[in-house]
């Protein structure tokens, strides 16, 4: 799946209180770069700088007097109350039925089963909503940051998963009667964008702009499809900005089912030598139209389970170090409004 090279410059983040430290005892974290530089040289030990410090990359000061950056490909803290926090993507159920992640940059909340959303994502009083409009959805079978509806179409399994930035979705069509489906010819999902409009990029993707302010508060690279032909592709890491004195990057957790595998991030590939083909987008009436490749979904020589992988994200700071790979994800990304 190709993914758009972004390039962005990286924002300095939002930063709150700072712990203090006890006289006799290192900061962890310091505000200002200098501070966290002489408590570094001080203490003889790295120092966070904080008000450097953002979801997909962490500064410390060295004793030498240099910066390091450790880079993410995808977001690995949050803001809460002030204060940084690990992501957490694992699922929990709420009262009402749906399932919400721990702790992620955007807001998040995929169906419990029945009626409504199968996914809402909100950023900045936003809201971003999908609706699957062929049936009541099953209750999911949730494994960490996965949920699963199963036979959404016979043979058809809606897979959603929680990521540090927003939210993947992929259908697994798991057989040859299954891609034979009149839904699949083009799939309609109903798309509620509160007080955003919704539109062409240009490029295959989607952005959503904020109606009142007029800038973009989500992106959607294009999305792609693959069959299960080729050999398991090899990890690959993102690269980072390097600041100052040295930098590392840190690659996504590698997924370790075929649903996930495909849910990927864009540091890994599905496969190599996949059967692949791009996905056409078209919002119209409030619906999603989504067009998979014929050729491909019902070809003599495809491999099922093949993979339909319209996704949605929201990145905050990854446009400055995504690449671009042949297969990664579609994605709605958040622009870091608000």
């Amino acid at each position: 799946m190709a993914v758009l090279l972004a390039l962005a410059l990286l924002q300095v983040m939002a930063f709150g209180s700072v712990p203090m430290a006890r006289a006799d005892e290192a900061p962890e974290s310091m505000v200002s770069q200098d501070e966290a530089v002489a408590a570094a040289k001080k203490w003889d030990k790295p120092v966070v700088v904080s008000s450097l410090t953002g979801a997909q990359r962490e500064v410390r000061a060295l004793p030498d007097g240099g910066l390091e950056a450790t880079m993410s490909s995808r977001p690995v803290r949050t803001r809460r109350d002030g204060k940084w926090v690990p992501v957490d993507t694992k699922l929990t159920r709420r009262s009402n039925g749906e399932l919400v992640p721990g702790a992620t940059t955007v807001g998040l909340a995929f169906s419990g089963g029945g009626d409504g959303p199968f996914a809402r994502m909100t950023r900045a009083g936003r809201e971003l909503a999908l609706t699957w409009p062929y049936g009541r959805l099953p209750t999911p079978v949730v494994d960490g940051d996965t949920a699963t509806y199963q036979n959404v179409l016979p043979d058809v399994d809606l897979v959603l998963r929680a990521v540090g930035d927003g939210f993947r979705h992929v259908l697994v069509v798991k057989t040859a009667a299954a891609a034979q489906r009149p839904e699949l010819k083009e799939l309609q999902l109903k798309l509620t964008a509160d007080r955003l409009k919704v539109q062409g990029d240009g490029a295959g993707g989607l952005t959503a702009i904020d109606e009142a302010a007029g800038g973009t508060v989500f992106r959607a690279a294009e999305p792609f499809m693959w069959d299960s032909s080729g050999q398991p592709a090899g990890d690959g890491a993102a690269p980072s900005t390097p600041t100052q004195s040295s930098s590392t990057a840190t690659p996504s957790p590698s997924p370790s089912s075929a649903s996930k595998r495909s849910l990927a991030g864009p540091s890994e590939d599905p496969a190599d030598g996949v059967q692949r083909a791009a996905v056409k987008t078209a919002v119209s009436g409030g619906m999603l139209k989504l067009t998979p490749d014929q050729a491909l979904l019902t070809g003599a020589t495809t491999k099922f389970p093949v993979y339909i992988d319209p996704d949605w994200q929201g990145p905050g700071e990854s446009a400055a170090v995504m690449v671009s790979t042949k297969y990664s994800d579609s994605s709605w990304e958040d622009e870091g409004m608000g």
